[in-house]
């Protein structure tokens, strides 16, 4: 597998799903991107988009819970994984297919096209803190 950076937008609301391995269950989330990849033409400045697609898994509790309930369809990312090569002959007609994917560790927002963030208060503990004592009060002043 070779490791891969790819920025992009989710083309498809990121979906919790469960799979069997070794007998043992596990969360997994998946969703389609397509990377931003193209350049701007010399003569009229048209965008020629050569982005590809890819079908991204992630594995792991939080990194899925985090792209559950923050990230959705539209949105920009940046995914860093490892990337695969799906091959299959299709059934209907004959013809070989390949699909790209990426295993993520890693999934952020794009942050230099993200227009409003809002972060959740911290769980702060209810122990309220140490009195800190100045110097007076300490000598009994």
């Amino acid at each position: 597998m070779a490791k891969i950076s790819v920025k992009g937008n989710i083309g498809s609301k990121p979906e919790k799903k469960t799979v069997l391995i070794d007998g043992e269950k596990r969360d997994i989330v998946e969703f389609r991107m397509k990377s931003t990849e193209g350049y701007s033409g010399k003569k009229d400045q048209t965008w020629i988009d050569q982005g590809a697609w890819y079908d991204v898994t992630i594995w792991g509790e939080v990194m899925s819970r985090s792209v559950i309930e923050l990230l959705g369809n539209g949105d920009p990312i940046f995914v860093v994984g490892d990337q695969t090569t799906n091959n299959w002959i299709e059934e209907a007609t004959g013809n070989h297919r390949q699909s790209l994917q990426i295993r993520a560790q890693v999934v952020l927002p794009w942050l230099p096209k993200i227009q409003s963030l809002k972060f959740a208060e911290r769980n702060r503990s209810s122990t309220p803190p140490a009195k800190v004592e100045t110097a007076a009060e300490a000598e009994g002043v």
